[in-house]
């Protein structure tokens, strides 16, 4: 009985790595066209009220195997900047992120390059200059 229990596990084993390896083709099928793709999300703080304000969340996908991966960066209302490198992206895309050009993207780094304070996405903040 211990011996068919072992052959049975090596079976399981082997079968899970081969599905996996399955599943990873198909999701790597699936998120390969986004890479290199922007987005703009309408971010606002959690709990808002439905007419709060809202701030723009800039997204750029820069690779992805089981999930996304990029670039994240927003400055919200009160001036607090966050610059989140090699995040992992939402795996749930929504009508909330709207595709953008790079130039846009671009555009707005640049913008927020200048900005005095600049908060990593440890929560800790250094001053840029």
């Amino acid at each position: 009985m211990k011996e068919y229990q072992e052959e049975l596990k090596t079976i399981i084993k082997s079968a899970r790595r081969e599905l996996d390896e399955i599943e990873a083709c198909e999701v790597k099928q699936q998120t390969q066209p986004l890479v290199g793709k922007c987005f703009k999300h309408q971010n606002a703080y959690a709990f808002s009220p439905a007419d709060a304000h809202y701030w723009p969340l800039y997204l750029m996908i820069s690779g992805g195997n089981r999930h996304l991966y990029g670039i994240r960066f927003e400055k919200d209302l009160c001036g607090r900047v966050a610059i989140t490198p090699n995040c992992e992206m939402p795996s749930a895309w929504s009508d909330d992120y709207k595709q953008i050009t790079r130039t846009e993207f671009i555009t707005e780094w640049r913008k927020l390059l200048g900005t005095k304070r600049v908060e990593n996405g440890d929560g800790s903040g250094t001053d840029s200059c």
